[in-house]
């Protein structure tokens, strides 16, 4: 990788920057009377066009997911690597694997609401490249998958970069994901197994890609969000005195210490995981957490806290002023506001209280 071919995309990124929402943003929409005033008051901002258009504001998800597909193309427009973007990308395929196996599993389809337009590959195109063995066992084929009719790239001339990374990298993975997935499901693991195969799969595809093609710090980024998770897995397992044996299969990889490290560690006590811990960088959060466990009070607060500092860490890449760094931060800054945004909107929608609202919104990225 060639820091200095992202020149000109960071300064892109640097103009981008400015239009994000502050958290006196937040503040201040939290602070509208309803969902109407809060619509209203996005106006004149770039989710402005997409709310407009909805007949019906209730549905005011649609507006924000087509807001932020708008910018993941913006941003593949300008980027001299279109890799990095592609990953953080698919998340969104991951979750309608996640979405299709269950499908599967239960027999039953998913609701309509449940898959995400945010994808490069349809939901219908990924389950059309699904079937079942006369065994009962189920199966992904990437080579249908590669047919896919995708969603990035058509209008900016970048079609032939999407289908490259779709067929070398995302297919064969969403396939593994899927049949890791689906032989959890068969040995009993239900729902929860199949979201958690299949999340372990994706956080080693992602470290591996980036590992493999150069972007180191970007690696570091990954691993980060891999123990923030696996902080808050662990802390969830401790309230509720989970089996150290599953614990272990449903941790992530990729992060700073490994899933049999930590089982071993929880297997022996909160003492032996502060030991642990002390060696990273996370060992005050561990600690914050463990008081909470405790007391026995609920981790919502300290769970925004772990969220907050994949912000922090984020907004780091702000920093430098060469690499891929920037661009993939912004774009996750724009993921945490669309989230925030989808707090606020659905707290007015549901008539809830300013305070409960304003306790769930996330640090900006801005």
């Amino acid at each position: 990788m060639d820091e200095y071919n992202w020149a000109s995309s960071v300064g892109h990124v640097r103009i981008l920057e400015m239009g994000l929402l502050t958290g006196v943003d937040f503040s201040r929409l939290a602070e509208t009377e309803d969902l109407r005033a809060a619509v209203s008051a996005l106006r004149d901002t770039n989710y402005g066009k997409h709310l407009e258009a909805l007949d019906n504001l209730e549905e005011f998800a649609l507006a924000l997911e087509r807001a932020l597909e708008d910018e993941y193309e913006y941003v593949l427009s300008f980027s001299p690597e279109k890799g990095p973007i592609l990953c953080l990308l698919s998340k969104y395929d991951f979750h309608n694997l996640k979405v299709l196996a269950k499908e599967m599993l239960l027999g039953m389809p998913a609701e309509p609401r449940a898959a995400s337009s945010l994808s490069m590959i349809p939901f219908g195109d990924l389950r059309g490249a699904s079937s079942r063995r006369e065994d009962g066992t189920s199966t992904l084929s990437p080579e249908l998958l590669a047919d896919a009719r995708l969603r990035y790239g058509l209008g900016r001339g970048r079609q032939e970069e999407v289908d490259l990374f779709v067929v070398g990298e995302l297919a064969p993975a969403l396939a593994k994901a899927f049949e890791e997935a689906c032989g959890e499901a068969m040995e009993g693991g239900g729902p929860f197994g199949v979201d958690s195969a299949i999340d372990r799969v994706w956080m080693f595809w992602l470290s591996r890609y980036y590992r493999k093609h150069g972007y180191e710090s970007l690696s570091e980024l990954t691993a980060a969000e891999a123990d923030l998770t696996n902080l808050r897995i662990v802390m969830r397992s401790l309230f509720h005195g989970l089996d150290p044996a599953l614990l272990t299969k449903i941790l992530l990889p990729g992060g700073a210490i490994s899933p049999l490290d930590l089982g071993a560690a929880y297997a022996s006590g909160p003492e032996t995981l502060e030991r642990l811990y002390l060696r990273t960088r996370w060992v005050e959060l561990f600690r914050r957490g463990v008081g909470k466990v405790g007391r026995r009070e609920p981790l919502t607060e300290w769970e925004k806290e772990c969220e907050d500092t994949l912000v922090e860490i984020y907004r780091l890449a702000k920093t430098r002023a060469l690499g891929p760094e920037p661009v993939l931060g912004f774009l996750y800054g724009k993921e945490t506001e669309v989230k925030n945004l989808r707090i606020i909107l659905s707290g007015k929608q549901s008539q809830a209280p300013k305070e409960r609202i304003v306790a769930r919104i996330r640090k900006s990225y801005a």
